[in-house]
């Protein structure tokens, strides 16, 4: 659902992750992240956040931003699902992906990535993590 979040509500968003407080599973479908220290502070904030267990942010414009993809690709640290489908995400966002799983400690266990323009060499990047 979009709600037409801006760079604001994001911050207020981390804000209120860093609270611990309960929330499980977070949908930002369609509410695009276009802006790369946001989505820095928005990825740590979630990392941070104990009990967040799937981030769901699909159709939401990552691919056109390795920047971006990489700090919320970052997030698979801290939940055990993530999805980003539909983020016309291309072989240069996989190794992105890729990259991320290969040098991080992750809890993931689930990720998502139907529906993005991912060709047969963005998926090596992608099986080798």
């Amino acid at each position: 659902m979009n709600n037409r979040l801006d760079r604001q509500c994001y911050h207020s968003l981390s804000k209120f992750l860093e609270k611990k407080s309960p929330l499980k599973i977070l949908e930002l479908d369609v509410n695009p992240i276009d802006d790369v220290a946001c989505a820095q502070r928005f990825s740590e904030a979630v990392i941070a956040h104990p009990s967040l267990e799937k981030l769901m942010v699909d159709n939401c414009g990552l691919g056109n931003n390795t920047q971006i993809l990489s700090a919320i690709a970052s997030t698979m640290n801290g939940v055990s699902v993530l999805s980003l489908n539909w983020n016309e995400i291309g072989s240069d966002g996989a190794a992105v992906i890729g990259n991320v799983l290969s040098t991080n400690p992750s809890a993931l266990k689930t990720l998502h990535v139907k529906f993005n323009e991912i060709d047969d060499g963005g998926v090596t990047p992608l099986a080798e993590a």
